[in-house]
């Protein structure tokens, strides 16, 4: 069920058979049983429900000496850590699963595993030069080991496509979806939550070559497979509305952006809770389409909920936090507040020490910093940051109206 893309089969055959598996209190059966639990939850994107179920894996598969068993479950465990941004228990999980593979046999299948996990958690720590190596070095791996068309391969090139995206390298990145979805069509076809993923990733890479409304149709797509196959209050449900909301705010569809946004923020919170990164970009969201509509305050409050939460899920430097750092300074600098300097050289110092980042997000922190840096201590210190930063944004398809009005605020000022 799981491999067809039907979760919500999986979980319900999963609950039966683990609840059989208790009352014969055979633990290698129990384990076997809340690994297939644990992976069918996963798939739904129940995480903590997941999680619980592969913690109860590895106790039974210690108890009965199934090394196999305890190696997935370990590897359950390794996503349940990303899934919950706890990155240094996905850390230690891989690594223990690494050592228990050491018992076994040899087997490619298990290094090619253990290589993904590391990759994807070389994304999730904004590690993406990292990333970007290992996870091509593994599509090779996969390749050879498990066949050109093995899902696995989907998988990890839909993740390569991410750490891509975020190193500004937006050609390659949506190569590596379209290559990715090749695969997917072969090995999961397109009605699958994989598949999904993928076309939601296009989207982001058509909206950073300018295509909104070949964006909007990818995010669609998605969107409908998601509801159809996760069901519509599924939290990844939650993601798509985010995409979608934002890109309709970008559009000038406000009252339509709103109402999606607040759906979106509605069922992340319930399924994931309050304080998942996911809600948080909804959070963003809102707060970018309150400062469309010249609500600053309310902007402020959406971005200070979004950045408690980064704070907290996201490695100091991450480019979620830096972003959320900038925005929040945007909305300060709009209400006239000097708090806005000290956020936005924050924010500035976040991106110079990530320099793999996407270059246009960069420099809209500085342009940002710079018209604090006017407004509040040093016209010829902001100027200077304004002039670094309005090329850049120029030569950014996605930040085309952030970049007129880096020129024109240089103008206002009697600089061309």
């Amino acid at each position: 069920m799981r491999a067809l893309g039907k979760p919500r089969d999986a979980v319900a055959l999963a609950e039966e058979v683990a609840t059989k598996a208790e009352t014969l209190a055979w633990p290698r059966m129990i384990a076997e049983s809340q690994l297939e639990l644990g992976l069918s939850y996963q798939a739904a994107n129940a995480n903590a429900e997941g999680e619980r179920a592969h913690a109860r894996a590895v106790l039974q598969a210690d108890a009965s000496h199934a090394d196999e068993i305890r190696f997935a479950a370990m590897i359950g465990l390794a996503v349940a850590g990303m899934n919950h941004s706890r990155y240094d228990d996905a850390g230690r999980a891989i690594e223990s699963a690494r050592m228990v593979a050491r018992r076994l046999p040899p087997d490619d299948r298990r290094e090619v595993i253990l290589d993904l996990n590391e990759s994807i958690l070389a994304f999730w720590r904004g590690d993406y030069d990292v990333c970007i190596s290992r996870a091509r070095q593994t599509l090779a791996k996969i390749a050879t080991v498990l066949g050109p068309n093995a899902v696995e391969g989907a998988l990890l090139g839909e993740r390569l496509s991410h750490c891509l995206y975020k190193a500004d390298r937006i050609s390659e990145s949506e190569a590596a979806q379209r290559d990715a979805l090749a695969i997917a069509d072969v090995a999961t076809g397109r009605e699958h939550p994989l598949a999904a993923d993928i076309l939601f990733g296009l989207g982001y890479t058509a909206l950073a070559r300018g295509a909104q409304e070949e964006a909007l149709a990818q995010f669609r797509e998605s969107l409908a497979i998601r509801e159809r196959v996760l069901g519509p209050d599924n939290p990844i449900v939650g993601v798509s509305l985010t995409g979608i909301g934002d890109l309709l705010a970008g559009l000038g569809r406000y009252p339509e952006a709103k109402d999606t946004l607040l759906r979106a923020r509605a069922i992340l919170e319930s399924s994931w809770g309050a304080d998942s990164p996911a809600l948080a970009s909804a959070e963003r969201m809102l707060g970018e389409l309150a400062m469309d509509l010249s609500d600053y305050e309310a902007a402020e409050v959406h971005f200070r909920r979004a950045l408690d939460i980064y704070r907290m899920k996201r490695p100091k430097g991450h480019d979620e936090l830096s972003y959320s750092l900038a925005n929040l300074g945007r909305a300060l600098l709009a209400q006239g507040d000097r708090g806005a300097l000290t956020v936005l050289e924050e924010a500035a110092d976040s991106y110079a020490a990530s320099p793999s980042v996407r270059s246009d997000n960069a420099a809209m922190a500085r342009f940002h910093l710079g018209r604090a840096l006017v407004k509040f201590e040093s016209r010829a210190r902001g100027i200077a940051f304004i002039r670094e930063a309005c090329p850049v944004l120029e030569a950014s398809k996605e930040k085309s109206k952030l970049s007129l009005e880096c020129r024109a605020y240089l103008a206002n000022l009697g600089i061309h």
